[in-house]
């Protein structure tokens, strides 16, 4: 379909012919942000905002509608040159109640997949015409695709916003993003859409609220005869010259009731909910972890997807497909029912019917497994056999100086998701180095994207950033993951947030430093307050913590808190700046008790934090006030590991024996 101007003229080259789209929901259109943000051009206002933006759409019947645009990723254009990647939008055509919709793709394509692209061109005699061609898809996951086309099928200007099919399944896997030279043309992957889950409550809700209503939309045209499955049974049996094989151990029509079955669910809260389900469903059938780099889901069909190795038509591979998705859906029911009472479904609200439709589901599909052992677990998971016990990870940000111009202080980044065992298992890494005012934005997007891994339900994953100490100031627990979406809850509202110094780490773990650890991972804890050198040697009655009002902004502050960390201790409690009088000695006072109450290392921040909350939801005089400035040093000597001396050798030469 088309996407133009409110106004008639789409028919001249020109006019106001915008682009092409596609409807992946009743009512719901993607194209790209470029084709709304002003014409085909895509050269719409630097940082003018396209949602809620009037937009027409003309069906292939030649039906015209009326849209607007829900949302767009970028929100804004926010600059010169190309449109910012993923470079989609998401429009509402309200009229459009009986649109025949596309099959969105459930995971990530691989490379060099043969694809065929669909578009409307005005640049042909005659004026706007429907196109198609074929070719190849490749690229990196966050990076435009190039499409290359066959020789005689140009993407020409006006296709931007097409679907981009793979030519086996018949599922939309890129959209054109942009005319290229000759035979070669640019395409994002469709999955860039889940970003919507990092924008807010609102666009999640959408983003939600649209892959169900698609998935819904595919089970009732199968049921009635038509649609998707039906086509990809086709194209399968095509290929093989035979009866489909199942894709990833489900056939399409198992694939379309369960995901069907999904749509009904409350959607995951986070990334970190499928992750985790999936790690377990893998292990279950003894099958290879992944790297969680590759993937971004946010729907319980993603994760469905995530168990199936692509390109693998073994009965040996779809056996074990099967299996796993068997897991996880019993999984998946478990964990969902765990909600209820809490904030994801909160006191008095019932199971979601649909978790009877679903363990029907489940109960009737596991005849269908070859291994009875697997078979024989299944009742046992719906039961909770296989729970996970809580957030499976830490995201640490890693901030560090570097060179820049004489005077200006300019600083790098990566943050990182570490599991359980402190391993690093996903990575950003910053483009460019900024000033130290420029550091929450800059961070923004990355942390949004590993928080979103890391939790789980509604356990929150710690936060721990790792800084140059002159950077310890910075009040890193009061930055705002979703500033520009109105929701200005700060990061340590809700989460353990700690401060970890980037110094001692540089300079490698030693003796006194993991000793200390290993008293304070043990307990329990000694308060004091420095400097107290007799304090500091009590370790045969537990692990002194330092407390400390001095502030680390003053000369005398940050002067013991390098002493402090100089001298091994992983932990402390302080704030940024001095208390004197009688908020210093209530301060004090209260520290110690938290300290002596705490147990252990993992107690003393969790309680920290809920101290921290307390005062900053309460009023000026609530007990926890004198929490609202609370610092808390915890800085692990093995996490995440340090490399090893002996990996630092060169390797022996080929054919050497020692």
């Amino acid at each position: 379909m088309r996407i133009v101007g409110t106004a008639a003229g789409y028919e001249r080259p020109g006019g106001s012919f915008w682009g092409s789209g596609f409807f992946i929901a009743p009512q719901l259109v993607v194209t790209c942000a470029h084709v709304v943000g002003k014409g085909g051009s895509g050269m719409g206002g630097t940082g003018d905002a396209l949602e809620g933006r009037t937009v027409g759409v003309v069906t292939a019947q030649g039906r015209r509608l009326a849209g607007s645009v829900l949302h767009a990723l970028p929100a804004a254009r926010g600059g010169e040159g190309a449109w910012p990647m993923p470079d989609l939008a998401l429009v509402r055509v309200p009229a459009a109640m009986d649109a025949d919709c596309l099959w969105l793709a459930d995971r990530y394509s691989g490379p060099d997949d043969r694809i065929r692209w669909y578009g409307w061109s005005v640049e042909v005699d005659g004026g706007p015409a429907f196109l198609s061609g074929g070719g190849t898809l490749t690229g990196s996951r966050d990076m435009p695709h190039v499409l290359r086309t066959t020789r005689g099928s140009p993407v020409l200007h006006g296709i931007s916003g097409g679907p981009v099919l793979d030519e086996r399944t018949g599922a939309v896997i890129a959209v054109v993003k942009g005319a290229g030279r000759e035979d070669s043309s640019l395409a994002t992957p469709v999955t860039g859409l889940r970003a919507l889950c990092d924008e807010g409550t609102e666009a999640a809700a959408h983003w939600h609220r649209a892959v169900a209503a698609h998935d819904r939309h595919h089970r009732a045209r199968y049921l009635g005869g038509r649609g998707w499955p039906r086509l990809q049974r086709r194209l399968a049996a095509g290929q093989k010259g035979g009866s489909a094989p199942a894709a990833g151990g489900l056939d399409p029509g198992e694939r379309t009731e369960l995901y069907a079955v999904f749509a009904q669910l409350p959607p995951p809260a986070c990334a970190g909910d499928v992750l985790e389900l999936v790690r377990i469903a893998r292990r279950e059938v003894l099958r290879p972890t992944y790297d969680i780099n590759d993937h971004n889901p946010r729907s319980w069909r993603d994760g469905a997807a995530l168990l199936r190795i692509p390109r693998d038509s073994s009965a040996e591979g779809a056996q074990l497909a099967l299996e796993a998705v068997a897991v996880y859906a019993a999984l998946v029911h478990d964990w969902v029912g765990t909600w209820v009472g809490t904030p994801l479904l909160p006191a008095g609200t019932r199971p979601p019917p649909a978790l009877a439709a679903l363990r029907e589901w489940i109960l009737r599909f596991v005849p269908r497994l070859d291994n009875e052992v697997i078979q024989e677990r299944i009742p046992a998971i719906l039961d909770g056999a296989r729970r996970p016990a809580g957030a499976h990870a830490n995201v640490l940000v890693e901030v560090e100086a570097e060179p820049g111009e004489p005077g200006a202080d300019v600083y790098g980044w990566r943050v990182q998701l570490l599991d359980a065992q402190g391993r690093v298992v996903s990575t950003q890494i910053s483009a460019r180095s900024v000033p130290r005012e420029w550091l929450e934005e800059e961070l923004r997007a990355a942390l949004r994207l590993q928080l979103s891994k890391g939790d789980l339900g509604v356990a929150a994953a710690r936060v721990d950033f790792m800084l140059p100490r002159e950077l310890f100031d910075e009040p890193v627990e009061r930055w705002t993951p979703h500033p520009a979406t109105g929701e200005r809850v700060p990061l340590g509202r809700h989460r353990v947030v700690v401060l970890r110094d980037a110094e001692r780490r540089a300079s490698g773990s030693y003796e006194r430093w993991r000793a200390r650890w290993a008293g304070l991972a043990a307990g329990p804890l000694l308060p004091f307050t420095p400097p107290d050198p007799e304090a500091e040697s009590r370790n045969g009655a537990g692990a002194p913590v330092p407390v400390d009002s001095a502030g680390i902004t003053s000369q005398e502050g940050a002067r013991r808190l390098a002493a402090l960390l100089d001298g091994g201790h992983p932990a402390a409690l302080c704030v940024r700046h001095r208390i004197d009088g009688a908020r210093g000695e209530t301060f004090h006072r209260e520290a110690h008790s938290l300290v002596t109450r705490a147990g252990d290392g993992a107690g003393l921040c969790a309680q920290a934090c809920a101290l921290r909350t307390a005062a900053q939801d309460g009023a000026a005089d609530h007990p926890a006030a004198w929490a609202t400035d609370l610092i808390v040093l915890y800085d692990p000597p093995h996490s995440p590991p340090l490399p090893a001396e002996d990996l630092l050798e060169p390797p022996f030469p080929p054919g050497h024996l020692s």
